[in-house]
């Protein structure tokens, strides 16, 4: 599986769990973010990783820059994987929500989290 097809099931999971609207943006200059997604009047901007190993840092680095640039209320990282030390920290202390593929498939990502 690609990344963009790893977008698109992240996106229908999305839809199915109950949020509003998830939208993808566009493939390049998309500003670190993959999906936008409403629900109860707030938005939340989603990296996507398609990864088998751990993703770091970077992932965590672009979807605050993405937070800012679409002005969204919160910030994810939905990845295939687990995820760094290092990403998990700096996840932590900038606010932005870190979720396995797990968590996803799982139910365990809210419309109301």
């Amino acid at each position: 599986m690609e990344g963009v097809e790893f977008e698109l099931l992240v996106a229908e999971h999305l839809r199915k769990l109950g949020f509003e609207t998830v939208t993808t943006t566009r493939g390049t200059g998309d500003f670190g973010a993959d999906l936008v997604v409403r629900h109860q009047g707030k938005s939340t901007v989603v990296q996507c990783k398609r990864y088998t190993g751990g993703v770091g840092i970077s992932a965590v680095q672009e979807i605050l820059g993405a937070k800012h640039y679409y002005q969204s209320d919160s910030a994810w990282v939905i990845a295939s994987s687990s995820f760094t030390t290092a990403a998990r920290e700096l996840a932590k202390r900038a606010g932005v929500t870190l979720y396995d593929w797990e968590a996803l498939t799982t139910g365990a990502i809210q419309p109301h989290q």
